[in-house]
């Protein structure tokens, strides 16, 4: 059984989490086919980087300015042109479901009249069906998060200048552990607190097993400090192997099955660097507003 941690202490957005698991070991290539089978042209790509001197990813992703404006029904049409194993249709679905539930929640409007902001709406689609499709084709069966930093600020979007964090993001952290912080951006947008909410497990100090694989993802926000952005560790929980009916010796690191041989490790130079043409630290697809999704 292979589980996955997330320290998000520097916050996160579905790039970060497209890019980290992308340096730990996931190759982006079938969800750009899988987007592009769904007649979204995209190039999609997660190149490595530095930021103040430690080496991660980014998602660095590109498509046609011009979208069509996209209701939750639009969202579910192309996800269903898009060739994914069917797990990770249903749970990207159930989150766009979510996502509309919240909007229509927070805006007072009914689901069918929540709509993706034109160009937020491809990005919202490859970060969450990313996601899911990442855990999946990583064998991750558990997740686990760190403790969540709390934000604030203001962000513009089309609803005009909003207290961060975003509405949508106040309501999908319900429930979840968070602690104070003095940062006034948007390091945890909409889609982040959408994936988290869709696929943490349980909130913990750190992992606990045997690793397997690290991985860091960037976001298009600097926050001018070292040690930024979503680092992630694979790892394979404690659980001794019985060896011809004997215990391992106790000196011995205990092997978990299911261990993922070395995961890929630096097998992928995906660098969630979201140039998406809009901040990928906002996007709050506030029915429609798509902040750019980057801590």
């Amino acid at each position: 059984m292979t589980s996955l941690y997330l320290d998000a202490s520097f916050g996160l957005g579905g790039d970060m989490f497209l890019a980290a698991l992308a340096d730990a070991g996931f190759d982006p290539a079938p969800l750009e086919a899988a987007l592009r089978a769904a007649g979204i042209a995209v190039d999609l790509s997660c190149p490595r980087t530095v930021l103040h001197g430690l080496a991660g990813r980014r998602l660095d992703i590109s498509f046609p300015r011009e979208q069509p404006l996209r209701h939750l029904s639009d969202l579910l049409t192309l996800l269903e042109a898009m060739p994914l194993p069917p797990r990770v249709r249903e749970r990207s679905a159930r989150a766009f479901h979510r996502l509309a539930e919240v909007e229509a929640a927070v805006h007072d409007i009914e689901m069918e009249k929540v709509h993706f902001h034109e160009v937020g709406a491809v990005d919202t689609l490859a970060d969450v069906t990313g996601a899911f499709l990442a855990l999946h084709d990583l064998g991750v069966e558990r997740v686990a998060c760190s403790p969540l930093p709390w934000f604030r600020g203001t962000v513009k979007c089309a609803h005009g200048t909003l207290a961060l964090p975003a509405p949508a993001t106040r309501e999908l952290l319900k429930g979840k552990p968070v602690f104070p912080t003095d940062i006034t951006r948007e390091i945890i947008t909409p889609t982040g607190a959408l994936i988290l909410d869709q696929c943490v497990d349980a909130f913990a100090s750190g992992p606990e097993g045997t690793v397997l694989a690290t991985g860091t993802g960037y976001g298009t926000l600097d926050l001018g400090m070292a040690g930024q952005g979503l680092r992630v560790v694979l790892y394979a929980p404690d659980q001794p192997a019985i060896y011809d009916g004997q215990l391992p010796d106790s000196t011995a690191p205990a092997k978990g099955k299911g261990h993922h041989d070395a995961h890929h490790h630096d097998e992928h130079h995906h660098n969630h660097h979201h140039d998406h043409h809009h901040d990928h630290h906002h996007d709050h697809h506030h029915d429609g507003h798509h902040h750019g999704e980057n801590p």
